[in-house]
């Protein structure tokens, strides 16, 4: 329903269904879920039909966390939870990945991303992309176009089933740049 929703909002947007540079999703069951019901079509490795699905795009990979409370691994791993809250930027949970590496990875996704649509820093990309995919790679998503640092990414709160928009510009040394104009629109 939700879903549902946020298409409505995109149509009304002017973002979807027709003057988009590329449809781009995490390969996660749920986000996968979603696109349908976005976009109403199938994954596909072109972009001329469907949707592109971006591996990297999977959110952060919590290890042998994946799946439990706060709570839960806070009473089962006391020690090594408080080390990880102390730093999550360079310690990772057990069998997992730090942020860095996480922002390495969704960085990578998100160079794909540009590449597929044709944009690198010597140009523009006029039309919009539409990525969907989880808060944390949005957060980081967020990070790497503004330049901040992998720790800022708890600044931002991302809602299930908003869209942020982030406008891309090429700097006068060659590098992308952004603006966020939209955060959590409902």
């Amino acid at each position: 329903k939700q879903a549902a929703s946020l298409r409505l909002l995109l149509e009304s947007d002017g973002i979807l269904p027709a003057g988009t540079a590329g449809l781009f999703v995490s390969p996660m069951q749920r986000a996968l879920e979603t696109a349908g019901i976005l976009f109403g079509t199938n994954s596909d490795t072109s972009l001329n039909s469907g949707y592109a699905v971006i591996d990297e795009f999977a959110e952060i990979d919590f290890g042998d966390w994946d799946g439990m409370s706060w709570k839960e691994i806070n009473g089962q791993a006391e020690a090594v939870y408080k080390q990880w809250l102390d730093d999550p930027v360079n310690l990772a949970p057990p069998g997992g990945e730090t942020l860095v590496e996480f922002n390495r990875r969704v960085d990578c996704g998100l160079n794909r991303v540009f590449q597929a649509v044709g944009d690198d820093p010597s140009g523009d990309c006029q039309a919009p992309v539409v990525i969907v995919a989880h808060g944390g790679v949005i957060r980081s998503i967020i990070c790497i176009l503004l330049g901040l640092e992998p720790g800022k990414h708890l600044s931002f709160r991302i809602d299930c089933a908003s869209y942020s928009m982030l406008s891309t510009y090429n700097t006068l040394d060659g590098k992308r740049g952004a603006v966020l104009s939209s955060l959590n629109k409902k």
